[in-house]
């Protein structure tokens, strides 16, 4: 899905980049905003720009064209500024005009002399928790504890932790409090993990309440104090047979019998493929039997050539 997204007057839409895997290159669109800021190629007036088929492989096509469209232009105050060629006159007047949170930050960051504490307001007006958590982390003179109120009030968790975690001079128990109050399992588990003041029982608590069996398993393998046996039930319930495989295999203490018998319930070769090959005491004869029902000829011959204990006769009457 992409979504408009405007800079100075200008409407995006179709901003996003996605690589073959469909997944949407951030680096790429963060370095195309810039550019677009930096050249202003295009009449700011109610300008319609089309980048929803402009794909991963032409985006540096379209960076040419700002750049060509740039040079018959006189230089953008931006990018002269940025060269330090404005006087401070002029940039404080240039200030003045800024509205856009992007511009904002980016005025911020690379143009020195900059009003700080203006671009900050309308970072913190924006109320955007990635602008906030972005000007505290890159601006020199910025207001952490404004910015911070910023990303606590709007209480979005994934920008909680990563205040915690970036920010120097973050409060770590408001913060973990947005975590807390959110009930998401992911950033629960991710703060337990990195934050060494974290209060490991009651974000363990979440992860349990979610019956969720991916944070489960991740909480009970990277975080210290996690306990094995309150997490394991989680995944025990869920009769994930690929979270019980990784559980048996990562986690000491697991009860590889309860773990196995999720696997063979769920009637699936590859994970009773993993679980004979990569599990101590796994019973090869059981697993086996999952994949010959499941006549899948991949699986067969896996566990024919890697498996120890596998009958290869009975494998092979289905791999050929």
């Amino acid at each position: 899905m992409f979504n408009n997204y405007t800079i100075g007057g200008v409407i995006f839409y179709g901003i996003e980049f996605k690589d073959s895997s469909n997944r949407v290159c951030i680096d790429i669109q963060r370095d195309l905003e810039n550019k677009i800021i930096e050249f202003n190629c295009w009449d700011l007036t109610n300008s319609i720009v089309p980048l929803s088929s402009i794909g991963l492989d032409n985006w540096r096509t379209f960076e040419n064209k700002i750049r060509i469209d740039a040079e018959k232009r006189p230089e953008p105050f931006i990018l002269k500024a940025k060269k330090g060629k404005a006087t401070q006159e002029e940039i404080n007047k240039y200030c003045e005009q800024i509205t856009d949170p992007d511009l904002a930050y980016y005025f911020a960051r690379y143009v020195k002399g900059a009003d700080v504490n203006r671009l900050q307001e309308i970072i913190i007006k924006s109320n955007d928790p990635k602008y906030a958590y972005e000007f505290a982390r890159d601006i020199k003179g910025a207001d952490v504890n404004k910015l911070q109120e910023t990303v606590i009030k709007l209480g979005n968790p994934e920008w909680a932790y990563k205040f915690t975690i970036d920010i120097k001079g973050a409060d770590i128990n408001k913060l973990q409090k947005i975590v807390i109050e959110s009930g998401n399992p992911e950033w629960a588990y991710k703060f337990a993990e990195r934050i060494k003041e974290a209060n490991i029982n009651r974000l363990q608590e979440i992860v349990i309440e979610s019956n969720n069996s991916e944070q489960a398993y991740k909480f009970a393998r990277y975080v210290e104090g996690a306990n094995i046996n309150k997490l394991q039930e989680i995944i025990i319930k869920s009769s994930n047979p690929k979270w019980a495989y990784y559980f048996a295999r990562s986690i000491k203490g697991a009860n590889i019998n309860k773990l196995q018998k999720i696997v063979i319930k769920s009637g699936n070769p590859e994970w009773a493929y993993n679980f004979a090959r990569y599990i101590k005491g796994a019973n090869v004869n059981k697993l086996q039997e999952i994949v010959i029902k499941s006549s899948d000829s991949n699986w067969a011959y896996k566990f024919a050539v890697y498996v120890k204990g596998a009958d290869i006769n009975r494998l092979k009457l289905i791999y050929g």
